[in-house]
């Protein structure tokens, strides 16, 4: 039997959150299903947590530095003798000219983005923003463009999982409290410390940080001193059970927007990156969605849409609830082997 060598190009920090491997280890467990298919990661400066997850997966890294980076990937692409790179980072030299022209030359690069203001060398651009469609890529006439939450690259948990039902007899909220792996910006503290007076209304708050959360000890002292139901969860391999499981969600956007829309859970977005407040404000003005763009306006505006939720709770929905495909790792991996040709 062939075999081919798939390599990703991806990062997890405090600066760059966790979403990018995140999403390309979604992608690789979906591939391994495919026994010919070996997969490889080059990171840099990788979180210890993801390096372990990784490793613990079966799969190899190669750890490099910024320091000539282009020389580096190339030198490996050869060494291994990859087939495909898959390139989910922002890193501005996965979108120079010159360096997708050397990769091009040693196997198929896929590149995973937010955006299109850049030419594209690659056999497939993936975008699975809900604003990707309407963009304009400049991209070769052989570039296959996989657009739009048609493409949605869901973890397997939210594939398989259907939201709760609530019980008849609970009036309260659930909530659930996101911002990522990271939170740099400790909107966690913040919307905790701009709710504690709503237990009157909340049944529980379930709290989530990631692995590269720094303020885990001022949280617990929060949630020490308040009168709420609060279940705090930290990397919690259990995501999709929380989220089902709660009326509404306050969050920073990003994949978060799309994984709480395949359950039909509702979104505050509370944006904590420009990336992030682009596409909220697209979802504000076509979906209705509400938002807090001003770190400012989270004491007042966040109560005051808790309160509305808790006003409306019979009839909390996603508007994004048919906007997304719930199989669309499937689709993306498809494309993958057509590339090598694997049927």
């Amino acid at each position: 039997m062939d075999s081919y060598n798939i390599v990703f190009r991806a990062d997890a920090s405090r600066e760059t959150g966790s979403g990018h491997i995140k999403r390309t280890l979604i992608i690789a467990d979906e591939l391994s299903n495919d026994t010919s298919l070996n997969i490889s990661f080059i990171c840099i400066d990788l979180a210890d947590l993801y390096k372990k997850e990784i490793i613990e997966k079966g799969y190899k890294i190669f750890e490099i530095s910024k320091i000539n980076e282009a020389d580096q990937v190339i030198n490996i692409l050869k060494k291994i003798g990859a087939d495909v790179l898959i390139s989910d980072t922002d890193v501005p030299l996965y979108y120079e000219e010159d360096f997708q022209k050397k990769v091009t030359s040693i196997c198929k690069l896929v590149s995973i983005t937010f955006y299109s203001n850049q030419k594209f060398y690659s056999h497939i651009i993936h975008n699975q923003n809900i604003r990707a469609k309407s963009l304009q890529y400049d991209c070769m006439s052989y570039t296959i463009k996989l657009l739009g939450l048609n493409y949605l690259i869901l973890n397997q948990d939210f594939r398989e999982i259907e939201k709760v039902k609530k019980n008849e007899n609970q009036n309260n909220l659930t909530i659930l409290l996101s911002f990522g792996g990271a939170d740099s910006r400790n909107f966690t503290v913040k919307s905790l410390k701009a709710i504690h007076s709503l237990k009157d209304i909340i049944n529980e708050l379930i709290i989530v940080v990631g692995g590269l959360y720094d303020n885990f000890e001022e949280l617990k002292g929060l949630i020490q001193q308040s009168d709420i139901n609060i279940s705090l969860y930290k990397n919690t391999p259990k995501m999709a059970e929380l989220m089902a499981n709660s009326d509404i969600a306050i969050t920073s956007g990003g994949l978060t927007s799309w994984e709480l829309a395949s359950l039909n859970v509702n979104n505050i977005i509370i944006p904590t990156s420009e990336r992030e407040s682009v596409t909220a404000k697209y979802l504000e003005e076509k979906f209705k969605l509400w938002c807090i763009f001003n770190e400012s306006n989270i004491n007042y505006k966040l109560p005051k849409l808790i309160e509305k939720c808790y006003d409306d709770r019979s009839n909390l929905e996603n508007p994004l609830r048919n906007e997304v495909n719930k199989d669309g790792v499937e689709l993306f991996c498809n494309e993958i082997k057509k590339l090598l040709k694997i049927s």
